[in-house]
């Protein structure tokens, strides 16, 4: 018989390629006696690496502070659909808290309007003067009106030694919490949702937030305005968190930072500039009010969920150098920024 060499190697070719596939299947069947189970997570972790933009956007402003965003535990990507994980088991850092009570003015880096700076990490142009004609603000209604949220509601305070923390008590829920009700005492009605979105799974936060979100728009037809309630965080170059502050009458209030997001970043959000309309009146109220209290208006590329109605903000009570107490205070005084603002 003649030696087919070509059918040979196709032969010897199929039959390797079988054995390989039943290697991989049965190492993936957890019935047969070698098989093994792969933690992709682990693979993943160690093969792909998530890039950081949260250093390079919030802490623009006070760089003649010689910050750094605490890179390492507040992490995000460009993209807030998908955020990665945080421990929550974390302790603080050790090093001593370094507070600053920054007054910022205009170098150069910022838009203005009037006593409104706006830092703008986006390629759009913004002709404020144009944007803010005729804009009125939104009257205050005997509906639900107003709903806070908490996207990162885990976020903690100096006071405590993690982060993070579950405890309602503790994290950014309460501060929310107490907002609710010096707003209500002021006539306003308000929705407070006080889901842990950002647990137990850091990852996809804001898509829980943004659920969260429609589901109150489908029931409560009259929500106008809704306040993401976050706190940031800033260290040193050493490693210590530093808080901002704000002296009210002896007492300190963590500064408020308004942040604004765009469709820059891919996703649709048509309105974005009605937030910032919103942004810019409640600034301007407020630096008119309390002198200090607030830090530049962040105008970003992500749209963080604030497509959902306008007037839509996330706001940042202070950092992780803040104490709660200084947190809570801050709630005081934006509930009178609001109750002014909104008429």
């Amino acid at each position: 018989m003649k030696n087919n060499k070509g059918f040979d190697f196709l032969v010897r070719a199929l039959s390797a390629s079988f054995l390989v596939c039943t290697f991989f299947i049965c190492k993936n069947t957890t019935l047969l006696p070698f098989s093994t189970n792969i933690n992709t997570n682990d693979i993943l972790a160690k093969n792909f690496v998530v890039f950081n933009t949260r250093a390079d956007t919030f802490l623009d402003e006070v760089k003649h502070l010689a910050l750094k965003r605490e890179t390492a535990k507040e992490k995000e990507v460009f993209n807030p659909e998908v955020i990665p994980n945080e421990e929550e088991s974390e302790t603080q850092s050790p090093e001593p808290v370094y507070e600053e009570q920054v007054k910022y003015y205009n170098s150069g880096d910022f838009i203005s309007y009037d006593s409104v700076l706006i830092k703008n990490h986006t390629q759009k142009e913004i002709d404020v003067q144009k944007l803010m004609k005729d804009y009125k603000p939104p009257e205050k209604k005997e509906k639900p009106q107003i709903l806070i949220i908490h996207t990162h509601a885990t976020e903690g305070f100096s006071d405590q030694p993690t982060s993070r923390t579950t405890d309602n008590e503790k994290n950014v829920v309460k501060v929310g919490t107490y907002l609710e009700e010096v707003l209500e005492k002021k006539g306003f009605n308000v929705l407070h949702d006080i889901k842990l979105h950002d647990y137990p799974n850091y990852n996809g936060s804001y898509v829980n937030a943004l659920k969260t979100a429609e589901w109150y728009m489908e029931h409560y037809s009259g929500i106008e305005i809704i306040l993401d309630v976050h706190r940031d965080a800033i260290v040193t170059e050493s490693g210590a968190r530093t808080k901002l502050t704000f002296n009210h009458g002896g007492q300190k209030a963590a500064q408020l930072m308004l942040v604004v997001g765009t469709d820059e970043g891919g996703l649709k959000h048509p309105a974005w500039q009605e937030n910032l309309k919103f942004a810019i009146g409640l600034q301007a109220e407020a630096n008119s009010m309390y002198d200090g209290l607030m830090r530049p208006i962040d105008l970003r590329k992500e749209r963080f969920n604030e497509h959902v109605t306008k007037n839509s903000l996330i706001i940042e009570f202070g950092t992780n150098g803040n104490s709660l107490e200084e947190a809570l205070k801050s709630a005081q005084l934006l509930s009178e920024v609001l109750d002014k603002y909104i008429t």
